[in-house]
């Protein structure tokens, strides 16, 4: 089980407001940096930005964990958003989240 936690003035679990999940395979090791993509249906990135502002969560700590265990943390330094379908017609976001590294496995 995946748990990704947005940490700031209070603890913000997002796993149950993502529909999948991938990391890039390779680390930017000149900007020390990992992309994780988050997809998730409209209304969940409704639920994070709910004041329609995509840098309310810039600078921001993130942690991703696997069974508990702790895969990566950082700061969360860039935040975009698109909007697809499905192959079903289901309007989806992707919400791309960059954030620097601080320890990874």
């Amino acid at each position: 089980m995946i748990k990704i936690e947005i940490l700031g003035l209070e603890r913000l679990d997002i796993s149950s407001l993502v529909t999948d999940i991938t990391f890039s395979q390779a680390i930017d090791l000149t900007s020390n940096k990992a992309i994780v993509n988050l997809e998730l249906f409209r209304a969940s990135v409704g639920t994070l930005f709910s004041n329609g502002d995509n840098d309310i969560l810039k600078g921001k700590q993130i942690t991703i964990k696997y069974m508990d265990q702790l895969i990566y943390w950082g700061f969360i330094d860039s935040i975009s958003i698109d909007t697809v379908f499905d192959d079903m017609g289901l309007e989806i976001s992707t919400c791309q989240i960059g954030f620097c590294i601080v320890t990874g496995k």
